[in-house]
């Protein structure tokens, strides 16, 4: 190996390639041990006809766990991520504007808050660190201080998304309590619904009573945003994807097939989500991912592992999991998905001592590239803010290429839609009519060399935890360009983490509408709570990771020129949604249309896409003039 400088980037890196792990048909991956890097330049991994370099960690933001929300409830939980108002600066920074989602709010015991689902919003500056030192600092306080490369720039604030309720016929906020079986028929669907709610007034309280609260019940995750300020989120109820409009009201939603949905007993929806339903989705295991190409034209729905009935008991077998994809062009909820798929996740030994695997890497975020290609946030549930003292063993995001191989699209099997509908021949192995989605990791969060340059530190389970140590959730990732004219296929990966709002000087709202404290460590061993720093408050912060990547992609796009014949063009390209060259076709028998190398061609959505002739809209594709439709 050799050490390999990149002009424009302030860093030489140590250039390595390494196919670190690759899924495809015919098995899972299966990690008994901490799955570790320790190298500190470069990571390519191929998939298809997409590689990815990985370049590393680039920079680290933080958020005072005790930090405010506008609303007077503690900040946290980065369950959906989107940058906004994104810009170079021209001086090697950038900025922007994080919109984070986070989920129900923090719960204990019997207690619950009735906490709003909201987009919180927070202007920051980012300036890449690309050196190979270690970025400073001896104390706790030092290092925390060091991490400055994402810089908060405004207060937090936020919106609260409302709905019209047809129950008390206002213009209402929602809320996060745990609806049990509790239901109402809103948006033309029914969901989950809470009219009251009996139990603990705060943490602290030694008594329940019962709250009048008659609200749309959502655990939020996973967010998208769209230019208009409209967007979609997911939730882990339902499973449903809710949609809103630019003032952010919740005008829409997508129910999924009766397979995803709770059931218990069988035949009645439960959305409760403390208990394992009889079949559909698991309790706290809906749709952490959701995702909007590119073109705004599909949109990516995957549940958080495996329903009920595709697994059993044992955690380890809850590894096949679902992607539903929705045509969402001309009609914002559409009834029916377009395609469906399985997604066999990795697996893991909680402990990681080498034993036989006994959990899912559950994933918790997917980034759309574009029609066909994902990113996946799959991780275990091991780290700071976890109580058990096993190690981080493995937290990555894979590459999925939905055009790779040749994966099943069961769309249209009524059976495995169903309620109850199988997926599995047995616990966690995939009937063998279907071929799940090929995947290959592009990035693995636990290189310990990178995060030991910023002074994260590995959680090996035995050892005292502090603000630094590495957190157990990480739930919010966003894609931007670097927008640098010397790498124009870089792209920054900011991820975030889930803290659960877990602060010893906590508030939220109460189920009264009252602001009540909290203590998020309480019933912690000591080992587990870190120690106060810069703040009289144990606290698990917000954290943020950057990563640079360089995205290369030669597409390949079949184009059906009438029934029965297909012209097959190869395309080269690199940046998304920028203009490809022809290298090669075949002939597809149509004189009205003449290809030739070198043909300007932008792909704009799937199965559309610009190119130089006046030739005519054939059967299953449109072509459009280069000047336009």
């Amino acid at each position: 190996m050799k050490c390999v400088c990149f002009p424009g980037r302030s860093r030489c890196a140590l250039a390595t390639l390494l196919l670190l792990l690759v899924f495809t048909a015919g098995g899972y991956a299966q990690f008994t041990t901490p799955h570790l890097l320790n190298i500190p330049g470069d990571v390519t991994n191929t998939l298809g006809d997409t590689t990815i370099i990985n370049h590393g960690l680039v920079g680290v933001g933080n958020i005072s766990a005790s930090a405010l929300d506008g609303f007077g409830d503690t900040f946290g939980s980065i369950s959906g991520l989107q940058i906004t108002g994104w810009t170079n600066n021209g001086d090697g920074s950038y900025s922007g504007i994080f919109n984070i989602l986070p989920d129900r709010g923090y719960n204990q015991g019997s207690f619950s808050s009735d906490y709003a689902t909201r987009i919180n919003q927070i202007g920051f500056t980012f300036t890449p660190y690309g050196g190979t030192t270690n970025i400073g600092g001896t104390t706790v306080a030092e290092q925390l201080a060091a991490l400055n490369q994402v810089v908060f720039t405004t207060p937090i604030s936020g919106v609260k998304l409302t709905y019209s309720d047809p129950i008390t016929l206002t213009t209402s906020f929602t809320t996060g309590i745990d609806p049990g079986t509790n239901q109402a028929t809103l948006l033309g669907q029914t969901l989950p619904y809470v009219r009251s709610y009996t139990g603990l007034r705060s943490p602290s309280s030694s008594s329940s009573s019962t709250y009048t609260i008659n609200k749309l019940t959502i655990d939020s995750e996973a967010l998208v945003l769209k230019p208009d300020g409209s967007g979609y989120f997911g939730d882990e109820y339902g499973p449903n994807i809710y949609c809103f409009d630019s003032a952010r009201k919740i005008v829409g939603v997508i129910v999924p097939p009766p397979a995803f949905q709770p059931h218990s007993p069988v035949n009645v929806l439960n959305f409760n989500a403390d208990n394992t339903p009889a079949n559909g989705r698991r309790n706290n295991q809906g749709f952490e991912g959701v995702a909007l190409s590119p073109d705004g034209v599909r949109l990516f729905a995957l549940l958080q592992s495996s329903t009920v009935q595709d697994a059993d008991s044992n955690s380890e077998n809850r590894r096949q999991t679902r992607l539903l994809i929705y045509d969402v062009s001309s009609n914002a909820t559409p009834a029916s998905p377009i395609a469906e798929y399985a997604l066999t996740l990795p697996t893991y030994r909680t402990s990681g001592n080498g034993n036989s695997v006994n959990s899912t890497c559950a994933q918790s975020e997917i980034v759309a590239l574009d029609y066909h290609r994902l990113l996946v946030l799959s991780r275990d549930g091991n780290g700071l803010g976890n109580s058990s003292p096993n190690p981080n063993v493995f937290k990555s995001i894979l590459l999925v290429d939905i055009d790779a191989g040749t994966p099943t699209n069961f769309v249209g099997d009524n059976s495995r839609n169903a309620e109850a509908g199988k997926i599995t021949s047995s616990a966690g192995v995939l009937d063998p009519a279907i071929t799940p989605l090929s995947w290959v990791e592009a990035i693995n969060l636990l290189n310990t060399n990178q995060l030991a340059k910023f002074n994260i530190q590995y959680d090996n389970g035995t050892s005292q935890v502090t603000k630094l140590t590495m957190g157990e959730k990480w739930e919010g990732a966003a894609l931007v360009p670097a927008n640098d004219t010397n790498y124009p296929n870089d792209y920054f990966l900011f991820v975030g983490n889930d803290n659960d709002f877990m602060t010893s000087g906590g508030h939220i709202h109460g189920p009264d509408g009252s602001i009540v404290n909290y203590n998020g460590f309480s019933g912690y061993s000591a080992s587990r709570i870190p120690a106060p720093v810069n703040s009289a408050n144990n606290e698990n912060d917000s954290r943020i990771l950057v990563f640079r990547l360089t995205i290369s992609t030669v597409l390949r796009l079949k184009i059906a020129a009438y029934p029965g014949a297909q012209a097959a063009i190869t395309m080269s390209g690199g940046t998304i949604g920028q203009a490809y060259s022809i290298l090669s076709t075949t002939n597809i028998g149509d004189p009205l249309l003449s290809w030739a190398p070198e043909v300007s061609v932008t792909q704009s959505v799937p199965g559309m896409i610009w190119v130089d002739t006046n030739s005519a809209i054939f059967s299953g594709q449109k072509f459009y003039n280069a000047t336009g439709p």
